[in-house]
């Protein structure tokens, strides 16, 4: 990770992070930094660096899939992290091991896609919900830290009569709220 000095109009590299994989997403507050990474070989960490001194204070693991997003609350005391069709809720980071919470994202698949075909038949929402991915790229968290907002696009699988795969096809974009202190 190069470190710039914002201050500057010429943005002059002041430092380099070094070792800490393939960064995905990175989230700064107060005097740390959240880098989810991967290249840990389904275990990929989010390291917690020091801003200060540009040095890792921890390398949390815990995480099944690839690793997308990391958020955090402003204090840095609770992180959210997206890795595959998971969002992980971590507490208390710096213990070993931290406190970390797995949310099925997809588990909210049948309720996120019945806003896209709006039907009392479960049998048609069930047919589409198999065939459908989401993708969640995307997560902030409201002013007061008790809404969390993530992201994302919505694919549909679907093949040609002869039954080869066809492309997929995105019906569009969507946010799902969680409640942070729920």
């Amino acid at each position: 990770i190069h470190v710039l000095d914002a201050t500057r109009s010429d943005l002059n590299e002041i430092g380099i992070i070094e070792n800490i994989g393939f960064p995905e997403s990175l989230f700064a507050t107060g005097d740390k930094l959240f880098v989810a990474s991967q290249g840990g070989f389904n275990n990929d960490p989010v390291f917690v660096i020091n801003t200060r001194t540009d040095k890792i204070d921890k390398n949390i693991r815990g995480f099944r899939g690839p690793l997308s997003r990391v958020i955090a609350t402003r204090d840095g005391g609770t992180l959210f992290v997206t890795a595959g069709d998971n969002l992980y809720y971590v507490r208390n980071y710096s213990n070993d091991p931290p406190e970390i919470r797995t949310i099925p994202l997809n588990s909210q698949r049948r309720s996120i896609l019945s806003a896209f075909f709006p039907t009392s038949d479960s049998a048609s929402l069930r047919k589409y919900s198999d065939k459908a991915d989401i993708l969640f790229s995307a997560m902030a968290l409201t002013p007061d830290d008790k809404t969390l907002l993530i992201g994302g696009s919505i694919s549909l699988h679907s093949k040609y009569s002869d039954g080869t795969d066809a492309p997929d096809a995105t019906l569009g974009g969507v946010i799902v709220r969680f409640d942070v202190d729920s």
